[in-house]
């Protein structure tokens, strides 16, 4: 058994050197975790990413039928981007980066085929 060889010649100093120094890194990020609220801001990520794409598909429908409307296309029209609206103030008021809406404006453009 070679690997049991290579165990025996690490100090038991040394293990318990990384192993507490892994220990103190792990409690900062569960504390960074706690102060930034990381499992809300992920409820509210997942919530936004589902209604987003709820809308999108709605309005990917509506538009597909654009060419023949029916009598109450407007209304679902309006009340489609009402709730565009009304999901965008949530996201504007939610902290997010430049590099988040780049990202998001991206996969937007990709999605549909634009540059």
């Amino acid at each position: 058994m070679p690997h049991a060889h290579l165990l025996a010649q690490v100090p038991l100093e040394s293990v318990i050197y990384y192993a507490g120094a892994l220990a103190v890194l792990r409690l900062v990020l569960f504390l960074w975790s706690v102060v930034a609220n990381w499992p809300d801001s992920l409820d509210y990520s997942s919530a936004a990413n589902a209604d987003n794409l709820r809308l999108s598909n709605q309005l990917k429908a509506l538009a597909e039928q654009s060419t023949s409307p029916q009598a109450d296309f407007d209304a679902r029209y309006s009340g489609l981007i009402a709730l565009d609206n009304g999901q965008h103030a949530q996201d504007t008021r939610r902290d997010i980066t430049l590099a988040e809406k780049a990202y998001g404006t991206r996969a937007g453009l990709l999605q549909f085929d634009r540059k």
